[in-house]
């Protein structure tokens, strides 16, 4: 090649270079350093494909998938309250992102059974996506299902304990008259949890506390909507976990006579 083809050419390298670099810029996202925990209407497809690589690169590099969905000391904590037993088939209402069933595989906690339940499909699907590329022991142990507002969609007679983690939407309201209401839908899935428990089984609520909120209160109203739906209190306390002050009630579910 003479010196004046190589000069020709020398500008249309540096010009394939120079777009090349800026097809990578505009490719580049930032790395995210925590997945939610739960998803709502507002997350959008593109929101979903950047969490979903979130998990692959964390995978890539070996990291556990707890760190992405935050909290790993935080459900320590919340593991030591639950106590579960090797045997128990567990339903967590409310899974979203799955960050107590994550913290139990990798946790190594023994238990029979899990069903994640939530009404957003899409966190279920980033569940089941996130625990099939991790390839944990014991998944195979853990069944999604999609609930509705009024109905946990779980088999009569099937869990052993039922958890809430931060669900405050079957809290009794007091009217203007002071006296407790508790929503129609809420009601109804309640007892639809009911019925899924078995004898002697419990329910295990766990939510944060607003601050000046009375805690009597808070623990009468909770109860009252749990109570409605056929279980009784046995224990109620307020806990730190992280730091938050939350209100922590165990319900049990009575054989029948």
């Amino acid at each position: 090649m003479t010196e004046k083809r190589r000069r020709t050419c020398r500008p249309s390298w540096l010009l394939v270079i120079v777009c090349l670099l800026i097809s990578i810029a505009a490719c580049q996202e930032p790395v995210l350093e925590r997945v939610p925990r739960s998803f709502n209407d507002q997350v959008t497809v593109k929101m979903m494909k950047s969490y979903r690589r979130a998990v692959k690169r964390q995978a890539a590099v070996g990291l556990p998938l707890g760190a992405l969905l935050g909290g790993t000391a935080e459900f320590r904590q919340i593991l030591q309250l639950l106590q579960f037993e090797p045997d128990d088939t567990i339903a967590d209402l409310g899974c979203g992102t799955g960050a107590l069933e994550v913290a139990m595989l990798e946790g190594e906690v023994p238990f029979a059974r899990i069903y994640a339940v939530d009404v957003n499909q899409d966190a279920l699907d980033f569940l089941q996506y996130a625990m099939d590329l991790y390839e944990f022991p014991h998944a195979n142990k853990i069944e999604t299902v999609l609930s509705t507002m009024d109905d946990v969609r779980l088999p009569a007679n099937s869990i052993d304990v039922a958890v809430l983690l931060s669900i405050r939407a079957f809290d009794a309201k007091r009217n203007q008259n002071g006296i407790l209401e508790v929503d129609g839908k809420g009601q109804d899935c309640l007892k639809t949890l009911a019925n899924a428990l078995r004898d002697d089984g419990r329910i295990v609520y766990v939510s944060g506390v607003v601050d000046g909120e009375p805690d009597e209160d808070l623990f009468e109203r909770i109860a009252y909507s749990f109570e409605k739906a056929g279980v009784k209190t046995v224990e109620k306390k307020v806990v730190e976990i992280g730091g938050p002050r939350n209100a922590y009630i165990v319900f049990h579910k009575p054989p029948k006579p």
